[in-house]
């Protein structure tokens, strides 16, 4: 019985353990940022120190910085801006400017062989720092009370829709040939999408195709386009309206488009769970002596913002109390 026991508090020890080194988000063991980088394409985060997380002394002289990096992966540039807000009565609105416009430089893609011509493997993203200056705080002892902590955000919006560009293919075949590499009926995952959809916050993650023919090598082709938002942020504009893209596109070899199921308003697509569904159907495409590829590319647009959080921050106040 005794040596249960040893090894039940042995198996204990072994959680809490595993449980402290896993979970460091929780305020209980020390956690000091919720969320300390988020995002995906666009990247945001307090820089070190900037708010110090482990204690902010509060006296008659006594300052510090906040400071934001938001990494853009995206290969093109993205307009937005930033705020800063925390929870002391008079506090960040106070001291300074706490709106400063954020505009995302490029990111730098790295072709294989160098050569532009050839696909991109990897990206290199921009690193922005925000403000150009840092924002200096300072809380007077008079308006903090003993025992309170800092919750300070940090929110980044476009300003300007961000613009995603999908391209892909897929090919069409005669129903009579059966020994072509196609099929008229396939799911096509992001492993064949470009560059765009493995860093767009909001990106597309399969487009399942289905194509009916209606004489010997002319098809009705239906896509059923799955979108998701990967970013850990909101599509949300100005107004308030959230989940909505403001624009949904669709091109074929260059020139056809096709009939989607995109809302009331042209380009509307509408998400729910971080997902949206949206449905084309192409008519007169051809699938050639035996089989043919086309080329598509899918292009939308939408709002966009990120939010962190750095918190809760014990403030230590000194004197006049």
């Amino acid at each position: 019985m005794k040596k249960i026991k040893i090894i039940l508090v042995l198996v204990l020890v072994l959680i809490l353990l595993v449980g402290c080194t896993s979970l460091p988000g929780l305020s209980f063991l020390g956690g000091k940022q919720d969320k300390p980088v988020i995002g995906r394409g666009i990247k945001m985060s307090f820089m070190p120190g900037a708010p110090p997380t482990d204690k902010i002394i509060v006296s008659s002289n006594s300052k510090f910085l906040v400071r934001v990096q938001i990494d853009n992966y995206s290969p093109v540039q993205v307009q937005g801006k930033l705020k800063f807000w925390d929870n002391i009565p008079g506090g960040v609105e106070e001291h300074g400017q706490a709106e400063y416009d954020a505009l995302l430089e490029p990111a730098q893609p790295i072709f294989r062989n160098n050569d532009p011509n050839q696909p991109i493997i990897n990206i290199n993203p921009s690193n922005n720092l925000f403000p150009k200056e840092p924002l200096v705080i300072s809380y007077t002892p008079e308006t903090i009370a003993r025992g309170t902590n800092l919750n300070l955000f940090a929110e980044w919006s476009t300003t300007t829709d961000y613009v995603a560009n999908i391209q892909t293919s897929f090919c069409l075949k005669r129903e009579a040939d059966v020994n072509v590499p196609c099929s008229n009926q396939e799911v096509i995952t992001s492993a064949k999408f470009g560059a765009d959809a493995s860093y767009a916050p909001v990106t597309i993650d399969r487009i399942e195709k289905s194509a009916t023919p209606f004489n010997d090598n002319q098809f009705y082709v239906n896509l059923k386009i799955v979108l998701k938002n990967l970013g850990g942020g909101e599509i949300i504009d100005a107004s308030g309206r959230k989940d909505l893209l403001t624009n949904f596109n669709l091109l074929v070899d260059g020139s056809s488009s096709g009939d989607c199921s995109v809302g009331q308003n042209v380009g509307q697509v509408s998400f729910s769970n971080n997902e949206a569904v949206v449905n084309c159907v192409i008519d007169g495409l051809t699938a050639g002596q035996s089989y043919t590829d086309h080329k598509l590319v899918v292009s939308y647009s939408f709002p966009y913002k990120l939010r962190i959080k750095a918190g809760p921050i014990p403030l230590s106040v000194i004197g006049n109390r």
